[in-house]
């Protein structure tokens, strides 16, 4: 797979300013990248054509030393896209907003987290502040909303009169602290189109600090078990029985693999990630080829 490109998705550490009542990353250690991590890092990157990488959290604008140290591994970044996604602390000003820009070796895009669930500590102002130095800047800029329910999206007229950038739509996940409040979206039924998608991550891997490479951000990739969904290296991953199901079938396809096409569903399982994680953690599916 040496050939196939790939986007990286790097979270540096747990850390956050902010406490998001339906953040699954509350819940972990506030680590950072061992060396070695590092290492395995800039190995993976090397040995495979990554065109992206992506640098999330917890808050990553907290890990820039560390995400420098990243970049400064690499031979070149002129064809890697270096993109992050932050909750915008710093945008209280233009002065500390392009502080943080700067201090990156390279910027080419910011994501930024806004919704009911950030809204409590970040205040709007930062968002036009942070819109418009990026602009400067020539950093290319967009918004995630997280919703429990299409109501939610209230928020994104009053983000459209700051500017003309993408907005993209997450429904929030039955994991870490939005599980334990009970903050999942909630589908009214089964949509049985589930079934004939793949895993919506089986191109970009993630490494997570202290779990190692995966296609999982959440539900797989944290707890009990995890090891079998998780690996030290790249490679390991890519060859793993797990990540071959999940890149090659469809949802519909592993659960006929493996005898349990009639399984029962509901209608939370409609969420790729979720239906994911009840087939290969918590239902029949996991023990198919090995796992």
């Amino acid at each position: 797979m040496a050939n196939k490109k790939f986007k990286l998705c790097i979270l540096p550490g747990y850390r956050c300013n902010f406490a998001c009542a339906h953040c699954s990353a509350t819940l972990k250690t506030p680590q950072r990248l061992a060396d070695s991590e590092i290492q395995s890092i800039l190995a993976a990157i090397k040995a495979y054509s990554v065109t992206s990488l992506h640098f999330v959290g917890g808050e990553p604008t907290l890990y820039i030393a560390d995400i420098n140290r990243i970049l400064s591994g690499l031979a070149s970044l002129k064809h890697t896209k270096v993109r992050i996604t932050t909750n915008g602390h710093f945008g209280a000003t233009k002065k500390s907003a392009k502080a943080v820009l700067a201090s990156l070796l390279k910027l080419d895009y910011l994501q930024l987290s806004y919704d009911k669930f950030h809204r409590e500590f970040l205040p709007f102002k930062n968002i036009r502040t942070l819109y418009n130095v990026c602009l400067e800047a020539g950093v290319e800029f967009s918004v995630a909303i997280s919703i429990q329910s299409p109501l939610d999206l209230v928020l994104a007229p009053q983000l459209k009169k700051i500017g003309d950038f993408p907005i993209g739509v997450l429904k929030v996940m039955p994991a870490g602290s939005a599980r334990e409040n009970n903050l999942a979206y909630r589908y009214p039924s089964f949509d049985k189109r589930v079934l004939s998608k793949k895993c919506p991550n089986h191109k970009t891997i993630t490494y997570m600090c202290g779990e190692g490479f995966t296609s999982c951000c959440s539900l797989l990739s944290f707890g009990e078990g995890s090891a079998r969904f998780a690996h030290p290296t790249m490679r390991a991953h890519l060859n793993s029985d797990f990540y071959k199901l999940i890149s090659r079938h469809s949802f519909g396809e592993i659960m006929r693999m493996s005898g349990v096409a009639s399984t029962p569903l509901s209608p939370d399982h409609s969420s790729p990630c979720t239906l994911c994680a009840h087939l290969f953690k918590l239902g029949p599916v996991r023990n198919i080829a090995g796992i």
